[in-house]
């Protein structure tokens, strides 16, 4: 009985210490593209990422809508970056971002593309 109640306060403790976690760790696909799931909703996290985009001074070359969310394609110098904003729910937006050098295609900057979902994601806390 004391082993249960200890694996099941271990599995409570998991569970809640690793919910919090969600907004804070950025992940990556096998093609390098970097994604996280924030707790904002869909337009909020628009307008975050517009707004660090500019703070950036990374140029917006397009945005299409998608029928699950937005694309914003954008570059710099060297790289083209395309920001994918997907709803998950009416309160969870997805963001995946693709940054790759324009040279080498296959090259990614993966501390490019971490760096607009960490900001993205600490202006939608500021704000």
């Amino acid at each position: 009985m004391k082993l249960m109640s200890l694996v099941l306060a271990l599995i409570i403790l998991t569970a809640v210490s690793t919910a919090g976690a969600v907004d804070e760790h950025v992940e990556f696909t096998l093609l390098n593209k970097a994604y996280q799931d924030l707790r904002f909703p869909m337009k909020r996290v628009d307008r975050g990422v517009l707004n660090v985009l500019g703070q950036l001074k990374i140029e917006i070359v397009d945005q299409m809508e998608l029928v699950d969310g937005r694309r914003i394609n954008a570059e710099t110098e060297i790289l083209n970056i395309e920001i994918e904003l997907s709803r998950v729910s009416s309160k969870i937006t997805k963001i995946t971002v693709d940054a790759s050098e324009k040279k080498y295609l296959y090259e990614k900057d993966k501390d490019t593309a971490e760096k607009i979902i960490n900001q993205t994601r600490e202006f939608l806390k500021r704000h």
